[in-house]
């Protein structure tokens, strides 16, 4: 191969590296400072609607508190020991 040929595949080897730079660094800056937060007092003061939690039924209440109980009154499986 060519010197101009090694040369162009180095250039273009570096330039897809600082590509994958800058995307992992504007992934990482975007999962940290993610969305911007709203302070809801002032969205309630400007007349914005409340937003409500879905309540939800007494059954499906009842349903849920009788499977937590069951999940923490069942007895433990003991681990399997290595020879």
């Amino acid at each position: 191969m060519s010197a101009l040929v090694l040369t162009l595949l180095r250039l273009g080897f570096l330039a897809l590296l600082w590509i994958f730079v800058f995307s992992v660094v504007f992934t990482l800056r975007r999962d940290v400072y993610g969305t911007q937060v709203r302070d809801r007092r002032a969205l309630v003061e400007d007349g914005a609607p409340r937003l409500r939690r879905p309540r939800s039924s007494p059954g499906s209440r009842r349903r849920r508190a009788a499977s937590l109980r069951r999940l923490r009154n069942k007895p433990r499986q003991p681990s399997p020991r290595s020879p």
